[in-house]
């Protein structure tokens, strides 16, 4: 098992990489890039050049852990720092006597399936916060349960840092952990005496919520005078959905997308034994509640517009945690209370290669991800349908000249397709946001083969600069040279 874990950790590393290679990340990756790696080397406090004071927006600061391996390793940080926690979260479970060795390899596989490439992938964004959130929320669950303290104080802190909507995670794996993990082994009196811990547990994380999204107020006052965060993010989900429920394509695209969310974890459950897939979805029906809740109110700062509907990454990824933890708990028992597995193996092998056919069909129906095109992203075929294949051989060598040539961390203005090749220097975005600084170097796609990656955006300020610098062009491809500042 603990080999089948740092194999798949070591593949979906190597996997990302290549994509992150052929220029298939463009966009949230690069923003928390300059969150943890601006930090590090400048002091700056969740500041970044797209959205400037950031924590105006998130409390996004399990960031700043990452400072140094973005610092030393650029956006690749932000995939080894994962992919670690990831590997740790896989290989404490698999050596966890209290689990038996069935529900292991079905948590495992779970764990490594084709959804949870999907969510670690990332596509088009590369990578968010809310990707901690499985392994944090795993780390959490076996710390808790193990009576491991100090591991549970840091797996616990680094789920609270993740977002500030972090408690409604954390309150259902504690409450997993108090109310359902070993509920065989304890008689009717001892699981009565749960329940004053439960009760003071969800008090605490509401302490916890309250906290944050007061400490969000203020960074959001502090940086926006007279606009606080409640005021300007959920009434306006509030009127999305009040107004919403009256439009009957309103209430289809959310019936839509609660229903692919809840498919989603309805076909996880094959992976585990047939009682312990019982329990998890009878006690995810009631614990999972909050967290889908408050995920479909997020949803709803976008409309009805399913790219971000609830199978969106950083909006399924809570669920997916809280999913994985209540198996843990739903699982955990004495050895040998276990007994033989009423399933015989191959049947469980069949019902695991069905879960992952599934969920291969499923995340290609509601979001259009082709699962073997990305998984495999080393063959011919998929490599040709990466956006680098878009590039010609010269204007290639000539940004990969160019990355070399600039100095690190000088400001590079480009779009989101390029950014891969400028991943050390300061990216700028090109959009009118007001968080952006004065670039050394504009660079642009003249053909608009990536439209939607704010190239008009890019051609406009690139016209406006060159009127009055020189205009380099290769291939498609134009640069404008600013050079740096005048001193004052």
């Amino acid at each position: 098992m603990l080999v089948f874990a740092l194999s798949v950790t070591a593949y979906w590393l190597a996997a990302k990489c290549f994509l992150f290679w052929g220029l298939d990340y463009k966009s949230d990756a690069y923003v928390c890039l300059q969150l943890g790696r601006n930090f590090v080397e400048r002091g700056l406090w969740l500041v970044d050049n797209c959205f400037g004071r950031y924590s105006a927006t998130h409390n996004h600061y399990a960031v700043l852990l990452f400072g140094p391996l973005l610092s030393a390793f650029g956006l690749y940080g932000l995939f080894l720092g994962t992919s670690l926690l990831n590997g740790l979260a896989m290989a404490w479970l698999a050596r966890r006597p209290e689990l038996s060795a069935r529900f292991k390899w079905g948590w495992l596989l779970a764990f490594a399936s084709p959804l949870a490439f999907y969510l670690f992938d990332d596509p088009r964004e590369g990578w968010h916060l809310e990707q901690l959130y499985p392994a944090a929320a795993a780390l959490s669950t076996l710390s808790l349960l193990a009576g491991r303290r100090a591991a549970a104080a840091a797996s616990l802190a680094l789920l609270i840092l993740i977002k500030e909507d972090a408690a409604f995670v954390g309150a259902a794996i504690t409450l997993a952990v108090l109310l359902v993990a070993g509920r065989g082994d304890r008689p009717a009196a001892a699981r009565r005496s749960r329940a004053r811990p439960a009760v003071l547990a969800l008090l605490g994380w509401g302490v916890v919520l309250g906290a944050g999204f007061a400490f969000l107020n203020w960074q959001r006052t502090l940086w926006n005078p007279g606009l606080s965060a409640w005021d300007a993010r959920a009434t306006q989900a509030v009127s999305v959905l009040v107004q919403g429920l009256g439009d009957a394509g309103y209430r289809g695209y959310l019936l839509s997308t609660l229903g692919s969310a809840l498919a989603a974890v309805l076909v996880a459950a094959l992976f585990f034994p047939p009682a312990v897939a019982g329990r998890t979805l009878a006690h995810f029906a009631w614990l999972g509640v909050p967290v889908v809740a408050v995920q479909t109110f997020s949803a709803a700062f976008y409309g009805a517009d399913p790219y971000y509907g609830l199978l969106w990454p950083p909006r399924f990824a809570p669920m997916w945690g809280v999913f994985l933890g209540i198996a843990v708990c739903a699982a955990w028992e004495r050895p040998e209370r276990a007994g033989r597995p009423r399933l015989p193996a191959w049947a469980a092998a069949a019902l695991a290669v069905a879960a992952m056919a599934l969920q291969v069909r499923l995340v290609r129906s509601v979001r259009g991800y082709v699962f073997l095109d990305r998984f495999l992203p080393f063959l011919p075929g998929p490599a040709s349908r990466l956006d680098l294949a878009k590039l010609e051989p010269e204007e290639i060598g000539f940004v990969e000249r160019l990355s070399r040539e600039i100095p690190r961390r000088t400001p590079v203005m480009t779009e989101g397709v390029f950014f891969r090749y400028f991943h050390r220097h300061d990216i700028v975005w090109p959009l009118p946001m007001g968080a952006r600084k004065r670039p050394e170097y504009i660079l642009c796609d003249e053909r608009m083969r990536y439209p939607r990656d704010y190239g008009e955006d890019c051609l406009r300020l690139l016209a406006e600069a060159g009127a009055s610098s020189p205009v380099r062009r290769v291939g498609g491809l134009a640069l404008v040279a600013l050079g740096p500042p005048e001193p004052r």
